[in-house]
């Protein structure tokens, strides 16, 4: 039996390409889902449900929210939107009460829409996980409602009574600080997260 260079070549590149697409459907894709916090704040916290839907509000350096997603993954992006007229930066702080780990970074966001950045180390998350976010102005902005961020409040503008569970997460408190002023679960900031679910 006679096989030529040819049919040698073309039967070669085929069990290599055979090989190469066996192993890309065995190699799970990393995927960040964005919307795994994001969205949870959104339906959880719906006009339907007696909340505001996202307003601007808020005009204090520190914007915080502590939850605990229910599943086991890495957050690894966070999404937040710059308010009109302010370009600067933002730290960024998240930790996981249950581990220790901390992660501090900052970022600017467009001011149009809502804007992600991948962290540059990954939060692990034990599903129950307490986790707190913070969303702090940096220094040198030159008007207070630059401080200001997306929210959503209550529509009688009662504190919040958490803890409130959605589908995925559990919210535990919500906090705003600055200029000597402070308050305490009366809006959820509207800080995203993305998750990997293991």
């Amino acid at each position: 039996m006679k096989i030529s260079l040819k049919t040698l070549s073309i039967l070669l590149v085929f069990i290599i390409s055979s090989c190469s697409s066996d192993d890309n459907l065995n190699t799970p894709a990393n995927s960040c889902n964005e919307g795994y916090v994001i969205t949870e704040v959104t339906d959880t916290f719906s006009n339907t449900n007696g909340y505001t839907g996202i307003i601007n509000g808020k005009p204090l350096e520190v914007h915080h929210y502590a939850i605990r997603i229910l599943a086991d993954g890495n957050i690894c992006s966070v999404g937040y939107q710059n308010p009109a007229g302010y370009s600067g930066n933002y730290t960024i702080k998240m930790t996981n009460n249950n581990n220790g780990f901390i992660y501090e970074d900052d970022f600017s966001f467009s001011q149009s829409q809502l804007e992600f950045h991948n962290v540059s180390q990954t939060l692990s998350v034990q599903a129950g996980d307490y986790i707190s976010v913070w969303r702090t102005i940096a220094p040198g902005y030159t008007n207070i409602n630059q401080a200001e961020g997306k929210i959503i409040e209550r529509t009688d503008n009662t504190s919040f009574l958490y803890p409130i569970t959605g589908v995925n997460v559990t919210f535990e408190a919500s906090s705003f600080e600055g200029g000597g002023t402070a308050e305490y679960d009366t809006a959820i900031p509207y800080i995203a997260l993305g998750f990997e679910a293991n």
